[in-house]
């Protein structure tokens, strides 16, 4: 995994609850890295999974729950560093539409390592969408937080249902996006 995505976490958790908080989230991780990573670089997976554990016990909440939490912290870190992204469409499913096409062909062009979920995109009306998620990583409720990120910087309100998931042995997930009348 990025290291990107490491540094976002650490900052999100600092900002939150401390530099203490960090600090004692890595010494329950235990990373080779020690906890300082470089944005560039890639990092194990498991470490990503362990502290998503870590946090939520230190919250008392899910591990589902904090993935999705960060996922929303995640869309407006990730937006800070390529905003252009974004700025391509004036429209939350515009932008959904464009991640696998532009986004991930971009990120796959440039990091031949990357490791990116397949997502399929289908627009069934102008209030509804179906996402498809598939990923052995199979962190699907990271992309409902990235999503409702996103919706909330298109100043849209939306309803997310995950009816298949890859949690409960589906072959993929499926992620229904509702535009909310606002």
């Amino acid at each position: 995994m990025k290291g990107a995505v490491f540094v976002t976490l650490k900052t999100m958790i600092e900002e939150s609850h401390g530099p203490t908080a960090w600090a004692a989230l890595v010494d329950k991780v235990a990373p080779e890295c020690e906890g300082v990573y470089d944005a560039n670089e890639n990092y194990p997976d498991a470490d990503a999974i362990a502290y998503i554990g870590a946090v939520a016990e230190l919250l008392n909440s899910s591990a589902s729950a904090v993935t999705e939490i960060f996922g929303r912290y995640l869309f407006d870190a990730l937006n800070s560093m390529s905003p252009q992204y974004a700025a391509a469409s004036p429209t939350l499913f515009g932008f959904l539409q464009s991640i696998e096409p532009l986004i991930h062909r971009e990120i796959r062009n440039s990091n031949k390592s990357s490791s990116l979920p397949v997502i399929v995109v289908k627009v069934t009306d102008e209030q509804h969408l179906l996402m498809r998620y598939n990923s052995p990583r199979k962190l699907c409720f990271l992309a409902e937080g990235l999503i409702r990120g996103a919706a909330k910087h298109y100043g849209e309100t939306v309803e997310l249902s995950h009816d298949k998931c890859l949690h409960r042995g589906d072959i993929c997930c499926e992620l229904n996006v509702i535009k909310l009348a606002t």
